[in-house]
């Protein structure tokens, strides 16, 4: 009985890509992470019962070498330049090491409850039913059925909420679904039809790095299968041989320029190799054990190569390489980095010591195109919960058939049991519940900046409670207090009351990201829109040494978006003070003239300089 509910309650994780509740905040994440959490926290206790005490499982090479990559990493962070962001994270991505931690229960709940057959081909059908939900939810955007039809135009991103989440899973779905072709063969037709009709979603997704994991993957694929034909059937062979490359041929005429047009100018490709250039230098000053996990945006911001901004001009706030062996490099030094390639490469020498009587090599093959077009996405991505929710699978799986007919004895201790229920408690309250407490309360800070009766007070409440709940998450709240603020129609007390708000919540956050840059632009933007509103000197003043005395030991002096700012400073300040007037709009103007010079092909460098000269002419 209590195996039974232990593999329920792991298969409930399945459902991770599907779920949706727009209650949370951020709610294609936290809601998902919230989720996975849920069901391992409630599972931990049966996966701490179940640990075997033979010592004959600890020795195996592969639990040995998951482990220490875990261990590696917790112990790596107690370095971390920022530990609260290394440990918490953020809301955006909730990627912080406290919840990256759930993945190892994950793994040694998938080990322990699914240790036969049987039991992996029903945990894995089901697995095929989310898989199959979440093409069809992406075949309905692509066709823009009414029901799954979503304002966000272009790329299709299903249930996921981003159009790269939905191609990694997809991709590593689809490997897995081409592996159970063989694996279970009673529905061989319906695992290689979902495989198929993934294709298209995965292409609809307009994700290079899934297009480039999938052609080169498919074509490797292509050719083992030729020559593994060609010993017994070499008709069939070159009948492939020739499908495989009309398929090419056709393929490459109708495929969308997004995946043909590939150049070091396009302004995401050049956004990302300046992003790994300044993720480079920054690793210089931190080689062994790096900056922290999630603290690849302090490096970023400091060595920030300011062409960046010659593309569309965009704001450019990196918190993530968009490459995870660069993060990884960047954020763990050279022992996070080479840990993380021994992780990544421990399944592919596994893979071999997976014996089957029937189709052994294909199913080798399969699950090592799956980790092959994994590396490669990963060198133009990151992983995200769907992603490594995969993984993790496939991990676990070729624990099982390199495995198997290992036996498992169980150590049945009333002390262990107690202990993982204190631990259940503790973890529950800590990581789950009062974070997502807050969660909700900052999800309310939206609903109520969305609402008729809105009222301010209702905004300080709900700051307070998330304060108290997870003052870890500082930062969110404010950058959400902010829109919040700026983007409705208060009257000026309210605003008042709203900017103080953002100004006392982004000083606390301040005290836990020091060098963190974006938030430092959070708080000088507030004073500049504080001291506006109230027409206070003293405001202006405080914005102006945010943007010049902390901001720029932080990042680059001649950040354009900064410099707009500091210039709109000076500006409201020559407003103020009518002695300095003059000297005042003199450093303006010449702040935006010389931003002018450096950047002539961002738009809004032209646009600000000539609406401050028309205002001077006035």
């Amino acid at each position: 009985m209590k195996e039974k509910i232990f593999q329920y309650l792991l298969t409930f994780t399945l459902f991770i890509p599907i779920f949706l509740h727009l209650g949370f905040y951020q709610p294609y994440i936290t809601g998902k992470y919230f989720w996975l959490i849920f069901f391992i926290l409630i599972s931990l206790p049966l996966v701490i019962f179940y640990l075997p005490a033979k010592k004959d499982f600890w020795k195996s090479r592969f639990i040995q070498v998951i482990i220490l990559f875990f261990i590696i990493i917790l112990a790596i962070n107690l370095f971390s330049t920022d530990p609260i962001k290394s440990w918490w994270g953020d809301w955006q991505r909730m990627d912080g090491l406290l919840y990256f931690l759930w993945w190892l229960p994950f793994f040694f709940g998938l080990i322990l409850a699914f240790n036969k057959k049987k039991q992996w081909l029903k945990f894995l059908r089901i697995h095929q039913l989310v898989v199959l939900a979440t093409i069809i939810w992406s075949w309905g955007q692509m066709f823009n059925w009414s029901v799954f039809a979503d304002e966000k135009a272009g790329r299709v991103f299903a249930l996921i909420g981003n159009a790269n989440f939905l191609a990694h899973y997809l991709l590593l779905s689809f490997f897995l679904s081409l592996v159970l072709v063989y694996f279970d063969r009673r529905f061989k037709s319906i695992h290689f039809s979902i495989a198929i009709f993934s294709i298209p979603a995965i292409l609809a997704t307009q994700s290079r790095a899934a297009f480039l994991s999938l052609a080169i993957s498919l074509f490797i694929c292509g050719v083992y299968f030729i020559i593994h034909f060609w010993k017994k059937k070499r008709l069939q062979s070159i009948a492939l041989a020739f499908l495989l490359i009309i398929i090419i041929l056709v393929g490459i005429n109708n495929l969308s320029n997004r995946f043909t047009n590939y150049s070091f100018t396009d302004t995401t490709i050049e956004t990302r190799l300046v992003a790994w250039q300044s993720g480079f230098i920054g690793w210089q000053d931190k080689p062994f054990l790096g900056w922290g996990r999630n603290n690849f945006d302090i490096p970023f911001n400091k060595y920030l190569d300011l062409d960046i901004y010659k593309g569309s001009g965009t704001r450019m706030w990196f918190d993530k390489a968009h490459n995870q062996y660069v993060d990884y490099l960047v954020e763990g030094g050279v022992i996070g980095f080479l840990a993380y390639l021994i992780f990544l490469a421990l399944p592919f020498i596994y893979l071999k010591k997976i014996k089957l009587k029937r189709n052994a090599s294909q199913i080798r093959l399969l699950l090592g195109l799956g980790l092959f077009a994994n590396a490669i996405f990963l060198f133009f991505n990151f992983d995200t919960i769907v992603s490594l929710l995969v993984y993790f699978i496939y991990l676990a799986f070729i624990y099982y058939l390199s495995h198997r007919g290992q036996k498992f004895k169980i150590y049945k201790s009333y002390l262990r049991l107690i202990i993982s229920l204190i631990l259940f408690i503790i973890l529950a309250f800590f990581l789950f519940y009062k974070p997502m407490l807050a969660n909700w309360q900052l999800k309310n800070i939206q609903i109520i900046h969305h609402d008729q009766n809105r009222s301010m007070l209702q905004i300080v409440q709900s700051a307070d409670k998330i304060s108290k709940l997870a003052p870890a998450y500082q930062q969110d709240m404010s950058l959400v207090l902010m829109q919040t603020i700026v983007n409705d129609d208060w009257n000026l007390e309210e605003k008042y009351i709203g900017h103080n708000l953002v100004s006392f919540y982004a000083a606390q956050a301040s005290q836990q990201h020091l060098l963190n840059a974006k938030l430092h632009y959070l708080i000088a933007n507030n004073y500049l829109a504080l001291g506006t509103l109230n027409s206070s000197q003293d405001d202006i003043e405080k914005a102006i040494g945010y943007y010049q005395d902390i901001i720029f030991k932080l990042t680059p002096d001649y950040r354009p978006d900064v410099i707009y700012n500091l210039a709109q400073a000076y500006y409201q300040l020559s407003w103020l003070d009518e002695d300095r007037a003059q000297e005042y709009l003199q450093i303006a103007l010449e702040l935006l003239q010389d931003n002018y010079l450096r950047f002539p092909e961002i738009v809004e460098t032209e646009e600000k300089l000539k609406l401050l000269q028309s205002v001077i002419e006035n």
